[in-house]
């Protein structure tokens, strides 16, 4: 392979490559003949390489959730979250039904006047029971128009958080109307079918003799309702908490190197970068700049991935490795430590085409005791074979989604990108003002656009999925909260209701409002603190 081959040799599959299947033609068809075509283009190259190659067909449709491969497009979407997501709505809908079961079945004794009349002149358990169903739907109806009317009015922050350009005509097709549809009578059904069999099941002698009472088996399937939605409240809690606190953890762990006070430039002239040198002189001779280096890509941000045989490594064992270039002032500038050899040096002139340094991770991975003077060969360039000089201690070059995996570090100043200045504490508004006034020397053609390392905005593009994800996480935390504690209101005051009585007895004997207040909120307090009990543990594994 050489350059008069780019973009025509088998092996150069570093870029997107798009099939239009013809019409009627089977994909799996397709994909049993690629063998073929990959022998004929390309099989005396793999033989030689000892290696193989494969293709595989991946419909454009499924790139935005349902992608596996580790270098698809970027910015595609996960099929778990939109699983994630729609088990939580469907929770939350959950504690709803409850609500409406425990506060109908709670109330029973103010329709069972109705059910003995209706059952005395004849009606039958089906009417009564078909009768409760067909008011479950009707609310579900209504609680559809008023959704659909909420859903118009937030949209505009839904396609915020979301960065989405969803509209309320996406709502309008046929299928979505009748899943809305499927979902009120599924909902009305779910809602509705114990209280109907409840009331429907009350006999007209018990009623009309005064021996209708709330029985032990329907007050202990209230419970064990009122625990299920407080579970299912705690537990979204919980997850958030753990969101937010993964999120602080990802912003503020140390990555391996200073990042404090650092303004990262670009660098879109080419005449710059041949005048670095002299730029970083310039600028160092402000008392305010402690260090000033260049790199392909600031720390953190990222990294090239290349194919390298290192020394010892057959041509079908090459390894997958990241790789950076900076200068020799990196190191110093960003805090790094050196773990064995040296860094690179502007006194020596071959550093630069053939030198490079590694980190940890990658001698413990070439099993390398001893790494200094081993040799690395580029698989894209088989001209470049480069000594090791130095050992890295380890940091991260990628967001903390990546562990700290092989790194060679390079000095080639063709592919420095970023200028990385660090600035000395107190000394931030004065520096600033220079580096704008000094800017328009170096660089005239470019706005003076920069932004710092440690700025958390700035790893907000890093990890703007999890960020998203919290926000998410606490409304639907807040509304299945508010939700549950409206049912537990209805109930808490049924309860006060129906003990009328005993509270007006026991304020004449002299209790005091707050140990009133405490008598009805044991009652509940006990299956709340047994909900705490149950969700803790399932969300951590969750989490997990």
């Amino acid at each position: 392979y050489n350059e008069k081959q780019r973009g025509r040799w088998w092996g150069d599959i570093g870029i997107y490559t798009y099939l239009l299947v013809r019409e009627g033609c089977d994909p799996e068809d397709l994909r049993k003949k690629f063998p073929v075509l990959i022998e004929k283009h390309i099989g005396e190259d793999l033989k030689t390489a000892k290696g193989k190659l494969e293709f595989f067909l991946e419909p454009l449709k499924d790139i935005h959730l349902y992608s596996t491969a580790k270098w698809d497009q970027s910015g595609y979407g996960s099929i778990a979250y939109v699983y994630v997501f729609s088990a939580i709505a469907l929770f939350i809908l959950l504690i709803a039904c409850i609500n409406f079961m425990n506060l109908t079945t709670a109330r029973s004794s103010n329709r069972a006047q109705e059910v003995g009349v209706r059952k005395a002149v004849g009606a039958h358990k089906a009417n009564l029971i078909n009768q409760f169903l067909g008011e479950s739907f009707l609310f579900g109806l209504i609680s559809l128009l008023i959704a659909l009317g909420l859903v118009e009015i937030f949209l505009p922050a839904f396609r915020s958080l979301s960065g989405s350009e969803f509209t309320f005509s996406n709502l309008i097709g046929s299928r979505i109307i009748a899943a809305l549809i499927g979902l009120v009578l599924f909902v009305g059904f779910i809602a509705g079918s114990y209280p109907a069999l409840f009331l429907s099941a009350f006999q007209p002698s018990r009623i009309f003799t005064g021996r209708l009472k709330d029985s032990n088996a329907n007050s202990s399937f209230r419970n064990v309702l009122v625990v299920t939605q407080f579970t299912i409240s705690i537990a979204l809690i919980v997850g958030t908490v753990i969101i937010f606190y993964q999120l602080n953890y990802m912003q503020h762990k140390n990555l391996g190197f200073s990042n404090e006070q650092i303004a990262v430039f670009r660098i879109l002239d080419g005449t710059m970068r041949r005048s670095i040198d002299s730029v970083k002189r310039e600028l160092l001779n402000h008392s305010g700049i402690a260090g000033v280096t260049v790199s392909s890509i600031p720390p953190g941000y990222g990294a090239r991935i290349n194919v390298f045989l290192p020394e010892g490594y057959d041509l079908n064992q090459a390894q997958m490795m990241r790789s950076i270039s900076i200068d020799s002032d990196f190191i110093p500038t960003m805090g790094l430590e050196i773990a064995a050899g040296r860094n690179f040096s502007p006194e020596i002139s071959t550093d630069r085409s053939k030198s490079i340094l590694i980190n940890q991770a990658a001698a413990r991975q070439f099993g390398w005791n001893d790494p200094i003077g081993k040799r690395i060969q580029e698989l894209d360039n088989w001209d470049t074979t480069k000594t090791v000089v130095g050992v890295v201690r380890d940091f991260h070059v990628e967001s903390l989604h990546h562990k700290i995996l092989p790194l060679l570090i390079d000095s080639e100043p063709t592919r420095l990108r970023f200028i990385l200045i660090k600035i000395r504490p107190g000394s931030l508004p004065e520096t600033l003002s220079f580096l704008k006034e000094k800017w328009k020397e170096i660089d005239p053609t470019e706005t003076f656009d920069y932004w710092f390392l440690d700025d958390s905005e700035s790893f907000a593009w890093q990890y703007h999925s999890e960020q998203r994800l919290s926000k998410i996480f606490s409304y639907f935390a807040l509304l299945a909260i508010f939700i549950a504690c409206l049912g537990l209101f209805g109930l808490a005051s049924f309860t006060a209701e129906q003990r009328t009585k005993e509270i007006g007895i026991r304020k004449a004997m002299g209790a005091s409002i707050s140990s009133i207040v405490m008598l009805l909120l044991k009652e509940f307090a006990k299956w709340i603190l047994i909900a705490n009990v149950i969700a803790w543990p399932v969300t951590y594994f969750a989490m997990n």
